[in-house]
């Protein structure tokens, strides 16, 4: 028998050594006994499960017909910890409740634990992923946002508590037609989750619609009670009722009718609009013809092709008033030759709604209990437990060469 470090049947090296007692050499092998085994590996495998066991979801709305609402908003379930499997942990962010401010102002995280929804798509993650999304709830709840409908939204917001987690969400992005930026739009992202479809995966998500009509938490749907947007319906109901969305955004609506224009088959019609930006109010062209609204743009043409009658409507919307302009677009009737025709549009100075003019601010409503949301163990710790007990329970033999 050769002399040296050999491997034994588990896998670990003894090594060879004298013993004058016995008078003999002995091979010391540390051998693992099963109830070592049985409890490192169960306390290694629970900790692994650990870390790759906890949930955070994405839930959309669509927008209803005839209202400029939509929503997106985010849940989270933890399977450890003080609020393991608590249905309860869903936060959407939306204007502060009673305030002028969808296009810039004081934004709010409530609970939408009883939300209504349509699709969601959830993902497993880590500790540490979870830890993160939650840390970032909680610091928008202690200091929210400011919220506006083209470039800080609730889908912007569940996209932002999401990408903290590290996870990538389907598309979003809404791109108006004439090279504006893109703005998040909760219709965009309800029409990805459709095209992967029901029990379809993204990125490690699965997605689901929701054929039972139930809320995030299990529990029946209710009504929501702070004021959402989706850009692409709030510029629908501004061209189709725009009292409804005035009356909906709390903002007085004034109406101006420019008239008719007219021009010949192929003649461009082209709006020029001062005293607004299309950084910080909403504007959209319906042309009449059936073309896509032109959007987020303050001078843009338009060339109608086919001979005919047309009735457009602008509309432009801050945080003071509502404004839409009624035209007649007349084209190549009656020998009409006119090849293009500019209309120079000034939109009433802003009406800005202030405390500062005696209107106090209303009370934020609390978010429902439970409000803070709680870390989740990390599974580091759990590991190197598992391996200490497993080393304690092994059993050192000597065996006899």
């Amino acid at each position: 028998m050769s002399h040296g470090h050999n491997a034994n049947r588990f896998g670990w090296r003894g090594g060879w050594f004298s013993d004058r007692a016995a008078g003999a050499l002995v091979q010391r092998r540390w051998v693992p006994s099963r109830l070592g085994l049985f409890i490192g590996l169960l306390v290694m495998a629970g900790s692994c499960g650990m870390a790759w066991s906890h949930m955070i979801c994405v839930y959309v709305q669509s927008p209803s017909v005839g209202s400029p609402s939509g929503h997106a908003f985010i849940q989270l379930v933890p399977s450890s910890g003080p609020q393991a499997n608590n249905p309860n942990l869903v936060y959407g962010f939306s204007p502060q409740k009673g305030v002028f401010g969808a296009l810039g102002g004081n934004g709010s995280i409530s609970s939408n634990a009883t939300h209504a929804w349509d699709w969601q798509i959830c993902y497993t993650v880590t500790a540490a992923q979870y830890n993160s999304a939650a840390a970032a709830i909680r610091g928008d709840i202690t200091a929210p946002p400011n919220y506006n409908l083209l470039d800080n939204n609730c889908v912007d917001w569940a996209g932002k508590i999401a990408g903290a987690a590290g996870i990538s969400l389907p598309s979003y992005a809404w791109f108006p037609n004439v090279g504006g930026p893109p703005i998040s739009d909760p219709k965009t992202l309800q029409d990805s989750l459709s095209a992967i479809g029901n029990n379809g995966t993204f990125r490690g998500g699965t997605v689901n619609n929701n054929s039972a009509n139930k809320a995030p938490n299990g529990g029946a749907v209710a009504a929501a009670t702070t004021p959402e947007y989706s850009y692409t319906a709030t510029v629908a109901v501004g061209h189709t009722a725009p009292a409804t969305l005035a009356a909906y955004a709390n903002v007085p609506l004034y109406n101006t009718n420019l008239g008719g224009v007219n021009l010949a088959a192929g003649g461009t019609l082209t709006f020029n609009l001062s005293n607004v930006s299309a950084a910080s109010a909403l504007i959209s062209i319906d042309w009449g013809d059936g073309s896509p609204y032109s959007d987020q743009n303050t001078a843009v043409s338009h060339i109608y092709s086919t001979i005919g009658t047309y009735d457009g409507s602008l509309v432009t919307m801050d945080n003071g008033a509502l404004q839409t302009f009624d035209f007649a677009a007349n084209i190549g009737s009656s020998g009409q030759t006119l090849a293009s025709f500019n209309e120079t549009i000034t939109a009433y100075a802003p009406i800005v709604q202030s405390y500062a003019t005696g209107t106090a601010p209303l009370a934020i409503d609390p978010v429902p209990e439970p409000a803070a949301i709680d870390p989740v163990p990390e599974p580091a710790a759990l590991v190197t437990l598992a391996l200490g007990l497993g080393g304690l329970a092994m059993l050192r033999r000597r065996v006899r060469a």
